[in-house]
């Protein structure tokens, strides 16, 4: 390589380190305002950390949702049928909602429905009707594949048999709780 290009490569190496470390510095600073925010409005939902940020990031807006719909009324999304429809319709909810409750815009962070939509189970449709199916392998079929969409479904986090049987038993759980409901 030319010294040109390496002092190039060097450069843009520095510049990267230096973003992705001023990146995580202002992360862990929205991180902290919000957990200070959460305390200082006695919301009872805590951070647990598990090692994994983006699972800990999941379950903790997940349960947010939970106690502002238990607690403050916090709209569901509610599928009619015609998606468009119902899209702005929980946009327009949302939007009251937040203007009822504007102390939790910081604590909750998401406006819209392409926010909600990765951690708000109310987003996905209900798994398909067995009554309504016309045959046990239609109604699999149907099932296999609104579970390939659903949020909640067990991952498979690993490769020895402690993180499959834990799999197992978490899929077992997800089917009892869907499976011809």
């Amino acid at each position: 390589m030319s010294k040109v290009n390496l002092s190039r490569l060097i450069s843009a190496v520095a510049i990267f380190v230096v973003c992705s470390m001023l990146n995580y510095t202002a992360n862990a600073q929205s991180d902290e305002s919000t957990e200070k925010r959460v305390s200082e409005l006695d919301i009872p939902v805590v951070k647990k950390s598990t090692g994994n940020p983006d699972y800990d990031e999941l379950v903790y807006t997940r349960n947010l949702i939970e106690y502002f719909r238990a607690v403050y009324d916090l709209p569901e999304y509610n599928a009619t049928g015609d998606k468009d429809a119902d899209i702005l319709n929980f946009n327009k909810q949302l939007k009251v909602w937040y203007q009822n409750h504007p102390e939790f815009i910081d604590v909750l962070g998401m406006k819209s429905f392409s926010e909600f939509v990765k951690y708000d189970i109310s987003c996905y449709p209900p798994p398909p009707d067995y009554e309504k199916s016309e045959s046990e392998k239609a109604y699999r079929n149907a099932f296999n594949h609104w579970m390939a969409h659903h949020p909640e479904v067990p991952k498979l986090l690993g490769d020895d048999m402690a993180s499959k049987e834990k799999f197992e038993r978490e899929k077992a759980e997800f089917y009892e709780l869907y499976f011809k409901k």
